[in-house]
């Protein structure tokens, strides 16, 4: 757990996750029962980018103990991450009717929702987690996401200073501080915050396969620092593609490298790996958009692929309202 932590909520070295997995695997080879081994080993593989393992190891979690919320909401965060969003859905609510006070289930759900254009229903949910969470940290840094990605930057900033404030040196404080900041355009603070990020975690990338460095990056160049920006963009590109030799299934690793040859204008590399990002699952582009892409998205082949993301999307949230989702009532 220890180990787990330092990478799964600390950003630290994916080396804390791998011991993680090799002390877990120890334990299910004297005891193959045991669940919070199961569980160890599938957030490692969760935070490895091993999504199809992490869905083996859960499918084994609810063989032996049917009604486990936790292996519930892992499935369908690794079916959200591979962009199976009906599949999600069906595993979150199932989450959501074993465990109601866990703020992570609405959180996802919020997601769901934000991403299938239901305002509304996506702040009932954010509200459903306040209210049983009402000082989560987690809880903070999504309506500050989504304070941002619609465009309000200035309570986003104020939401986000607040963070900071209780905790000053939280990873996830200071990435909700950049992102509004970024949002604003203030690319100096941002550039602050981002560099902070970097002396606590070089080498993160986050629960759906991006980084922050990518931002850092941007920043950079927006503020005229060039080769410095394009140093940053180049060493995450090579550790990037490390992660995909390593395994790392996460189709947000491979948008984060479509981003980065758009910034530095190769066309035809952005197109093909942001075509492997959506056939991979990539679905969060609507609301957690790479400014990186910004060279790019405006052009015909971008929209073409854009429009298959959202022709995916728009199934599943016909699926989530006949699941009774997004009719603003909750089970």
């Amino acid at each position: 757990g220890v180990y787990l932590n330092r990478s799964y909520n600390l950003g630290g070295p994916p080396a804390w996750s791998d011991s993680a997995s090799a002390l877990a695997g120890r334990a299910l080879a004297l005891d193959s029962t045991t669940i919070s081994a199961w569980e160890a080993l599938s957030l490692a593989y969760i935070d490895q980018g091993q999504l199809a393992k992490a869905v083996d190891t859960d499918t084994r979690v609810l063989a032996l103990r049917p009604s486990d919320g936790a292996a519930m909401l892992r499935l369908g965060w690794a079916e959200l991450l591979r962009g199976n969003l009906s599949v999600a859905v069906d595993y979150l609510t199932d989450a959501e009717s074993v465990d109601p006070l866990n703020p992570t289930v609405y959180l996802d759900l919020s997601a769901l929702e934000q991403l299938a254009g239901d305002s509304a229903r996506a702040t009932a949910f954010l509200e459903e987690a306040e209210s049983v969470d009402p000082a989560g940290q987690y809880v903070a840094y999504a309506r500050d996401n989504v304070l941002a990605d619609k465009g309000r930057p200035v309570e986003a900033s104020a939401l986000a200073d607040q963070l900071l404030g209780a905790q000053p040196t939280s990873f996830l404080a200071l990435e909700a501080a950049a992102r509004a900041t970024l949002h604003a355009g203030e690319y100096q603070r941002a550039s602050q915050f981002l560099e902070q990020m970097g002396r606590q975690a070089p080498r993160n990338w986050n629960f759906w396969g991006l980084t922050y460095r990518t931002w850092r990056g941007y920043a950079l160049l927006k503020l005229g620092e060039t080769a410095r920006g394009r140093a940053i963009l180049d060493e995450t590109l090579r550790d990037a593609m490390r992660r995909i030799d390593l395994g790392d299934e996460r189709p947000g690793i491979r948008r984060e490298i479509a981003a980065i040859y758009a910034a530095e204008g190769q066309k035809e590399e952005a197109y093909r790996w942001f075509g492997r990002a959506v056939g991979a699952g990539w679905r969060l582009e609507p609301i957690q958009p790479s400014p990186l892409l910004d060279a790019i998205r405006g052009e015909a082949r971008f929209r073409e692929l854009m429009g298959r993301l959202e022709a995916s999307v728009s199934n599943a949230k016909d699926q989530i309202e006949s699941a009774g989702l997004g009719t603003g009532q909750q089970d």
